[in-house]
């Protein structure tokens, strides 16, 4: 038993990766930075950075050892002399917004983010009072992407490489992706027990203050808090409204490591942390907080998705598009089909008819003809099938609008809620149809029938068939 668990231990750190998820990872970090920099230090260069602002060049000196003794006591390094002036320091920063540049395109990926990773441990230790856990967090990711091999997907990097016909890995070492994935949840899982601190486990029955989070009452103080609170109206609503929001933040903390080890738990997991860190988002001032923890996120995202939304691999080849089946004698399931076209902006998916059953059957070998009559299914690259709600939340990422969206399509309980809405909104088709004949007409009332009569309906479509080749007869001898 404790063999098959090292050799399992050995094979997660050592076993070869895909370099999509990375790609993903860098990109958002990439654009945080950016972000941050051009927003949050640029303008703000005289007040916070120069030798007279709010930390001036004699406390930096001080702050900032001198010698390596120094160095290594304090931990605490920058390569920003302490008299550099305003437009020095300016330079500096634009410098790191060129880097940060450098890492979201992936050009000379390696030596960029150790320089860009550098930069800003740099400007950053020049005012140590303005950090907080978003900035320390951003390091973070920048050093771990050092070691990633992150420029091996959707990068200049790569370009290069097939101009000059050099060879494309297309996999990297597993370790550190492992090691960001770690960070995440060593964050989490230590939030977790510092909120728990309070609380006495030996005298937890006679413990009178269990403290805000066990009591329910910290997101409710939070968004009560008026430095804090994104919006004034937050601070009228009664903190108790807020209780269930803050049991649940911290249970999910607390369980995040145990749940992302299992295939099957881990879209849960990841949308439920992707609702609670745009929850803080949008109502509380973290900066960039949240925003930087869920590009953590990416690392865990199966790469077969992120290639899907691409449309190519690692070597730039196209990947095979998802085919969507579509009832062509339904008015829903046609101007579903043409709002998906419009919403497919990548040209990711292909739509067939399932009245033309020998495709159909090729294709999607097992699904009767009763079955996708009764919902849409739609066939994804790798051969799996998926069907009704799965089939939305199947083709949900390779449309962008949809993006901010699809985490909530895994959150628990979604796919209960989901289907049984598909259910009821397919078989009442009839009601808000609008059909320009009888075949249609006729074919949406079988639909809502308790029983699909199948040969019935193929009759129907050869009937509908030889109406639109008579109509195109008499157009052409007209």
């Amino acid at each position: 038993m404790l063999g098959q668990l090292w050799t399992a231990w050995l094979r997660l750190w050592t076993k070869r990766l895909a370099p999509e998820p990375i790609a993903a990872f860098r990109i958002a970090i990439g654009l945080i930075v950016i972000v941050d920099v051009a927003y949050s230090m640029l303008p703000y260069v005289e007040a916070w950075y120069s030798s007279y602002g709010t930390y001036n060049a004699e406390r930096f000196a001080t702050l900032i050892p001198q010698d390596w003794q120094g160095l290594w006591r304090s931990g605490r390094w920058s390569l920003l002399p302490a008299d550099f002036s305003t437009t020095q320091t300016t330079l500096w920063l634009v410098g790191v917004l060129l880097l940060a540049l450098c890492v979201t395109v992936g050009a000379f990926t390696p030596l960029t983010t150790a320089l860009c990773w550098a930069g800003l441990l740099s400007i950053h230790n020049r005012n140590p009072i303005l950090l907080n856990a978003g900035d320390f967090i951003l390091r973070a990711a920048l050093f771990f992407l050092i070691w990633m091999h992150a420029g091996r997907a959707w990068s200049v990097d790569n370009w290069l490489r097939r101009k000059l016909g050099w060879p494309i890995k297309r996999d990297v070492p597993a370790w550190g992706v492992r090691l960001a994935q770690l960070q995440l949840v060593l964050m989490y899982c230590a939030t977790a027990l510092h909120k728990l601190k309070p609380v006495k486990w030996s005298k937890f029955i006679n413990e009178k203050d269990l403290g805000d989070w066990v009591e329910g009452r910290a997101i409710g103080y939070a968004l009560h808090h008026i430095t804090l609170a994104r919006w004034e109206w937050l601070t009228y609503v009664p903190w108790k409204v807020f209780m269930l929001a803050t049991w649940a933040t911290l249970i999910w903390e607390l369980c995040f490591p145990a749940l992302v080890l299992f295939r099957a738990t881990l879209p849960g997991t990841l949308a439920f942390g992707y609702v609670l860190h745009m929850g803080i988002f949008l109502t509380m001032e973290v900066q960039h907080f949240s925003l930087t923890t869920l590009a953590y996120y990416w690392l865990f995202v199966p790469a077969s998705v992120l290639v899907a939304m691409r449309g190519r691999d690692v070597t730039g080849q196209a990947c095979k598009p998802y085919v969507v089946f579509y009832d062509t004698l339904c008015p829903i399931c046609r101007a579903s089909r043409r709002w998906l076209m419009r919403l497919d902006w990548g040209k990711r998916l292909s739509f067939e008819d399932l009245h033309q059953r020998e495709r159909a059957e090729a294709l999607a070998p097992g699904v009767s003809y009763a079955d996708m009559l009764r919902r849409m299914y739609v066939v994804r690259r790798e051969g799996e099938v998926f069907g009704g709600f799965q089939a939305f939340r199947a083709i949900a990422p390779m449309l962008p609008l949809c993006w901010p969206i699809v985490p909530l399509l895994w959150l628990p309980g979604m796919t209960w809620l989901g289907e049984h809405a598909y259910v009821f909104i397919a078989k009442n088709r009839y009601r808000y149809a609008r059909c320009d004949d009888n075949v249609c007409s006729m074919h949406l009332h079988m639909l809502a029938g308790k029983s699909l009569d199948e040969d019935a309906i193929r009759k129907l479509v050869a009937m509908q068939r030889q109406e639109t080749t008579a109509d195109t007869s008499e157009s052409s001898s007209d």
